[in-house]
């Protein structure tokens, strides 16, 4: 009954005093010339905040930190994220964001400024973005499917509740937007999501060591074979050598089977 009580509250914040913020680079990116510099000053997206400072109550139980606010991870993140758009990184890829937060910034970046780069660009980059009827797509950029997750409940309805917000600024019919449910579980086989993806994005996962075994299986899982793994990090954050210490043990076992 307790923790009922506790997911009734914490869904009771998430409905109270929702926030609507809107992200934009600013005049640092007016100062690049480059393509991905032309792509970061016009992106501008509006998320939805749960509220404004989260209760003592709604902190207690299951990681919530992905609803306190949108942490500077995530916003590097992001800038990355929209660097790599022009050169076609993220073309026809799916794309899952694990620990999204209630905002997902990184992974709706992905999916809106792919969109807005399609009419954006050289002569090349035109060509590729045309079809055999010469009309104009965005599917040079585009990454076929994104999906956006996170293991709380109230992270997952607020990012749902933000894709009304951005639906103008992506194409529907070439990118799959959604966000789930995601619990990072080394019991669960996730049959539905298993070797689905093609590149994972996840920023600042690592704090909570007792959980890196299960975000190493989530990882496993969810990546097609024979994909390339990128790991950013600071050395010095909290929970970064333990992951390191886990990722080379796990390897090391994987070639003694």
């Amino acid at each position: 009954e307790k923790g009922e009580k506790q997911e009734k509250e914490i869904a009771a914040a998430a409905a109270s005093r929702p926030r609507l913020v809107r992200y934009h680079p600013g005049p640092a990116a007016e100062r690049r010339g480059s393509l991905s510099g032309a792509l970061l000053q016009q992106l501008s997206l509006t998320v939805r905040h749960v509220q404004e400072a989260p209760s003592l109550e709604s902190m207690i139980g299951f990681n919530n930190t992905g609803n306190v606010c949108v942490w500077p991870s995530e916003e590097v993140l992001t800038y990355w994220v929209v660097q790599q758009v022009p050169s076609g990184y993220f073309a026809r890829k799916r794309v899952c964001e694990l620990g999204a937060g209630m905002a997902a910034l990184a992974g709706l970046a992905l999916a809106c400024s792919s969109h807005s780069g399609s009419g954006h660009g050289d002569e090349s980059a035109r060509d590729k973005g045309s079809d055999s009827s010469g009309s104009s797509s965005s599917s040079g950029t585009a990454p076929l499917r994104v999906l956006l997750t996170d293991g709380n409940a109230v992270s997952v309805d607020n990012i749902r509740a933000s894709l009304p917000l951005v639906q103008d600024k992506y194409d529907a019919r070439q990118v799959d937007v959604a966000a789930a449910c995601l619990v990072w579980n080394r019991s669960d086989a996730m049959p539905a999501l298993a070797q689905q993806f093609d590149t994972l994005l996840c920023a600042d996962c690592l704090f909570f060591q007792d959980v890196h075994l299960d975000l190493l299986h989530v990882i496993k899982t969810l990546l097609v074979p024979g994909v390339m793994h990128f790991f950013f990090f600071l050395w010095q954050r909290k929970g970064v050598r333990g992951w390191g210490r886990k990722i080379c043990t796990s390897e090391r076992e994987r070639e003694t089977d």
